[in-house]
C-alpha cells in the first residue's frame, strides 16, 4: 500500500498536533498494537539532519473510537527550534518536507503518510 499524501501547516512556536487515523485496502482500522512510530521534517529530501523528528502517542486500540489512531506531535519548543528564514517586512513560509513511518516487532517498515510541511515564521518571541 502506497503512503498517502497530505501537507501540513507548522507554526514555528506553537505546539503541532494531529491526529492519524490508519485504515488498511478496505477502509477497516489498522491495530496498532506492537509498532513504534517515527517521523522527520527536513528542509530538503537529501538532508541528513532532521530540523524535528515528530513524538507519537498511539491511542487505546482496545476501543473502536481510538483504534486505529495515533497521536502526532511536535512540541513549542521543537517548532521555534526550526530553522526559518524571513526577509522584511512579510512573513515568509518555508517549504520543507516530511514523512511518518511505523516499524513492527519483525522489522517491516511501512510508511504511512508523507508531503510538504510549510513552515510560518514565528514573530511573537
Amino acid at each position: 500500500m502506497a503512503a498517502g499524501n497530505h501537507d501540513i501547516l507548522i507554526e514555528q512556536g506553537a505546539t503541532f498536533k494531529m491526529v492519524l487515523i490508519i485504515t488498511d485496502e478496505t477502509s477497516n482500522r489498522v491495530d496498532l498494537t506492537g509498532l513504534t512510530f517515527r517521523g522527520m521534517v527536513k528542509k530538503a529530501f537529501t538532508d541528513s539532519s532532521a530540523q524535528a523528528s515528530f513524538s507519537f502517542n498511539v491511542l487505546d486500540q482496545t476501543v473502536p473510537e481510538t483504534k486505529g489512531k495515533v497521536e502526532v506531535i511536535l512540541s513549542s519548543t521543537q517548532t521555534t527550534g526550526i530553522d526559518v528564514y524571513s526577509k522584511g517586512p512579510v512573513r515568509s513560509i518555508n517549504n520543507m518536507v516530511y514523512d511518518i513511518e511505523s516499524e513492527d516487532l519483525s522489522g517491516v517498515v511501512i510508511r504511512w503518510l508523507q508531503g510538504a510541511a510549510s513552515v510560518s515564521p514565528e514573530v511573537t518571541k
